[in-house]
C-alpha cells in the first residue's frame, strides 16, 4: 500500500508541475504582445526627440552662411534615409507589432511627420522632417539619396550652411 501513496505523489507533483508551466505559458501569450508593443512605441518616441534635436542642429546653421554643426547619431533600429532630391529626411522603423498611430493618418509631433502603414503582421513607421520650401537639402553636396543602416557605431555628420538656404549634410569618416 505504501508504494501505491509514493506514486500517486509523484503524479500529482508531475500533473500541478504541468499545470503551472501551462498557466505561465498562457499568461506570457498574452501579456507579451503588449510588452513589446510599449517597447516599440518607445523605440519611436525615442526617434522622434532624436529627429527634433536633429532638426535644431539644422535651424542653428541656418542662422549664417559657413556655420556648421557636428551631429553624432547612433542607429540601433530601423533606417536613416537623406533624401536630399526630395529635401526631407526620413527615419523607417519596419517590423513594428502594433501601431504607433491611425494607420495610413499622417500627424505632427513638433516639426516630425509621423505616419504608420499597417501590415499584415507587422507595421512600418515614417519619421519624416520636411524641408521643402524652406532649404535645398544636399548630401555630400548632391542631390542624392543616402540610406544609413543599424551599425554598433554611431554615425557622425556634418551639418553646413553655404548660404542662400543650401544646407549640405555629410558624413564624416571615423578614424
Amino acid at each position: 500500500m505504501k508504494a501505491n501513496f509514493k506514486g500517486q505523489i509523484w503524479v500529482e507533483t508531475v500533473l500541478y508541475t504541468l499545470i503551472a508551466l501551462a498557466l505561465i505559458g498562457i499568461t506570457l501569450a498574452f501579456v507579451m504582445p503588449k510588452i513589446n508593443e510599449s517597447k516599440n512605441n518607445l523605440i519611436v518616441e525615442q526617434t522622434i526627440s532624436s529627429l527634433s534635436a536633429f532638426d535644431q542642429k539644422i535651424n542653428s546653421v541656418l542662422i549664417a552662411p559657413g556655420n556648421k554643426r557636428v551631429v553624432d547619431w547612433a542607429i540601433k533600429k530601423g533606417d536613416l534615409i537623406i533624401n536630399a532630391t526630395g529635401d526631407n529626411v526620413i527615419f523607417v522603423l519596419d517590423g513594428m507589432e502594433g501601431t504607433y498611430s491611425q494607420p495610413n493618418v499622417s500627424i505632427q509631433i513638433g516639426r516630425v511627420s509621423v505616419l504608420t502603414i499597417e501590415g499584415l503582421k507587422k507595421s512600418t513607421v515614417y519619421l519624416t522632417l520636411d524641408y521643402k520650401n524652406k532649404v535645398n537639402l544636399t548630401y555630400g553636396g548632391q542631390d542624392s539619396y543616402k540610406v544609413f543602416t543599424p551599425s554598433s557605431l554611431p554615425y557622425k555628420f556634418s551639418i553646413t550652411n553655404f548660404g542662400r538656404g543650401d544646407i549640405d549634410i555629410e558624413e564624416l569618416s571615423i578614424g
